[in-house]
């Protein structure tokens, strides 16, 4: 992934998902959504270190957009999320939210 393509994707996140909201909270489980859509976007699961992340609304635009790498993309994704939202993470796993 070029520096070019990384910010380019940091916009498309900063502008789609800059705002999100603090849902819930249950069973060390955090959830971010989309404040007037109610999209839930990340969930968090405090105690393996894990965010979840909504494929069909974040993933799949980038993918389709850049034609990034998959590895990569993920792993700029998870990285963007823990920083914005000061979340401690190791692994991400891209999961259809409902």
């Amino acid at each position: 992934m070029t520096d070019k393509e990384k910010k380019l994707i940091d916009k498309f996140l900063i502008l789609n998902f800059g705002d999100l909201e603090l849902e819930t909270m249950k069973n060390e489980m955090k959830v971010l959504s989309k404040k007037n859509l109610k999209t839930r976007v990340l969930l968090h699961e405090k105690k393996n270190e894990q965010i979840f992340v909504n494929t069909k609304v974040v993933v799949d635009p980038i993918l389709n957009m850049f034609k990034t790498d998959y590895q990569e993309t993920y792993e700029h994704i998870k990285k963007w999320f823990c920083e914005k939202y000061d979340i401690d993470c190791i692994d991400i796993i891209g999961v259809e939210l409902i």
